[in-house]
């Protein structure tokens, strides 16, 4: 089973979020929220495949709002492009300078 995250800072705050489930944790720290959220998320199917066994089909085919699908793949578009700049560099370059532009690279 795959369980797409997405963690986004809000203020002084991380938020990550299970799109699959719609869970969601909040923490100081980003390992803290993407701790709290994998905690859950573990917490989730063990409930969907004891507690709540007669529910679990219900329950594993829950899906958080649209609004984060939509930042999830925007996201990953991003990162996509990134590589093949990367990847291809000059092919990319939309400045015509040789270096692409300047480049602000995040990784978590």
């Amino acid at each position: 089973m795959v369980i797409r995250c997405l963690v986004k800072r809000e203020g002084e705050l991380f938020v990550a979020m299970s799109l699959e489930f719609g869970l969601a944790a909040q923490a100081n720290s980003l390992d803290e929220a993407k701790s709290k959220l994998e905690a859950q998320v573990d917490e989730y199917l063990e409930d969907a495949y004891t507690v709540d066994s007669a529910y679990r089909k219900q329950l594993l085919s829950r899906k958080g709002p649209k609004s984060w699908f939509v930042i999830y793949h925007i996201v990953k578009a991003a990162h996509s492009i990134r590589g093949l700049r990367d990847r291809f560099g000059s092919f990319f370059d939309i400045n015509g300078n040789g270096n692409g532009g300047s480049h602000h690279h995040a990784s978590c």
